[in-house]
């Protein structure tokens, strides 16, 4: 004989509590790297080479700079940036400047859609300049 078991249909919802934050993260091509295409010649002002590379390395690839959100800092977002598939040098630590490269921070605030934004990154004792719109 088999036993039945009779049980109530229950209904369950999951509901956003307002206390819950989600990042954002989103990527930023380097111009020089857009520009450069595959031939590896030097694509910025200085002489560095910025190849977007047709294998996804390169920093002329979206996917490649990774802008995230940190949170607000007296209610302005805050934002800090890394380099990845760097064709070999692993993920690099990029560093907001100003369009001349002269003053710089780790972070930066306040990032807005279709802003241009301006970076570097080291290997070694070489820094290399980028430039890129939000």
């Amino acid at each position: 004989m088999e036993k039945k078991i009779w049980s109530c249909p229950v209904a369950a919802a999951e509901q956003f509590l307002p206390n819950e934050y989600i990042s954002a993260c989103f990527g930023v091509a380097c111009q020089y790297g857009v520009e450069g295409g595959e031939d590896g010649l030097p694509t910025d002002p200085w002489g560095r080479n910025h190849t977007a590379k047709a294998d996804g390395t390169g920093c002329g690839h979206r996917k490649n700079q990774h802008v995230r959100e940190l949170g607000e800092v007296n209610g302005v977002m805050q934002y800090e940036m890394v380099e990845a598939d760097t064709d070999g040098y692993g993920t690099l630590q990029c560093t907001f400047t100003d369009s001349n490269y002269s003053n710089s921070s780790r972070y930066a605030y306040g990032l807005g859609d279709g802003q241009t934004i301006y970076w570097t990154t080291r290997v070694g004792w070489v820094t290399m300049r980028h430039y890129g719109t939000v």
